[in-house]
Formats: C-alpha cells, structure tokens, sequence
C-alpha cells in the first residue's frame, strides 16, 4: 500500500487536471490511500484561533475537520474527472480518502498543536499501517525536493514534528512538487 498526502495549498483551478490524472495513475498501480491536507479550511481555523483565542485542542480539532472537508471536495473533483469514486473513510484501505475523524475526539497522544500538520498525521498513518511508500505532494517549484525529513522540515516545506513521525514510517518518503506529479502520469 503507498499513501499520498495531498497538501491543501493544491487546491487551485489550473492544477486539478494534472493532480487529479497523476492520483488516477498511482490508484491504478496499486493500493494507495489518500491523505488530504486542511488547505484554506484549516488557514481559517488558524485565523480565527488568533482572532478569539481559543485553545490548541479546539484548534487542533477543527484543523482534522478541515481535512476532512477537502477530502470532500476531492472525492467530487475525482468522480467529475474519472467517472469514479474515490470514498472517503476512517477506515484505512485501498482506494479511499482518509480523514482522521476519530483523532478528533481522542488525539491518540499525538502532537495537539500547529507544529502537527496534516504531513505528519500521514507519516504517522503510514508508521501504523505497511505502507510501501508516502508521497507528499506540495506546490513547490520543484519535481522531487532534494534532502529528507529534516532538510524539508527546516526549509519550512513540512511541519516541525515530521522528521520525528517519519522515522517512525519504515517505508521510503518522497516530497514531490509540481514539476514531478505535473509531468508523472
């Protein structure tokens, strides 16, 4: 099983055919599961904890369900696309968009702040599970980001808290940006 995360900043008109297509291939290679990023949602959860000051546990919550909403909007987008859905679950299997639902009422110990994101929640999905390969799909200009774990966390590309969640995942990681699921099909 691979797990590709998909990192909410993707969320634009001009890049949904290709990211949509370069999903579409890796589910027909083989087993994968979906994890979606908070994108905008999760900026507004953001805001607004700093606006009425509420704490990191609310906030916490709020950022999985803003997850869970993206995944709504992708599983829409991919049926548009390909004529077939792509169903969103808590369950971990092939073939579906995850979202971490049940985190929300007990974080499971994990990180209950912003230095958690949803990069290193899909590490930690792929630390429980046999997972082959995570791939991290981002809006950099690149087409595989050089370095590992520690190298994109300090350039700010991943969460502080994912090269510790990483090392726990006995798969190979790749963080791919738009020049490498742009041109992979």
């Amino acid at each position: 099983m691979e797990i590709v995360k998909f990192g909410g900043s993707l969320c634009r008109p001009e890049w949904q055919a290709p990211l949509l297509d370069w999903l579409e291939a890796r589910a027909r290679a083989g087993a994968v599961v979906v994890v979606c990023g908070g994108g905008a949602h999760a900026e507004l959860v953001r805001s607004e904890q700093q606006r009425l000051g509420f704490d990191d546990l609310t906030a916490h919550r709020q950022a999985l369900l803003a997850m869970e909403q993206l995944a709504w909007w992708l599983h829409g987008a991919w049926l548009a696309r390909h004529g077939r859905r792509c169903p969103v679950s808590t369950e971990v299997r092939a073939g579906v968009l995850w979202v971490p639902r049940s985190l929300v009422e007990d974080p499971a110990g994990l990180e209950v702040s912003w230095s958690l994101t949803s990069d290193s929640l899909a590490a930690w999905l792929a630390a429980q599970q046999p997972t082959g390969h995570l791939w991290l799909l981002k809006s950099l200009d690149c087409a595989v980001a050089p370095g590992g774990p520690i190298d994109w966390a300090r350039q700010g590309w991943v969460d502080p808290c994912f090269p510790d969640y990483a090392g726990r995942a006995a798969c190979g990681i790749t963080l791919l940006g738009r020049a490498g699921w742009s041109a992979t099909r």
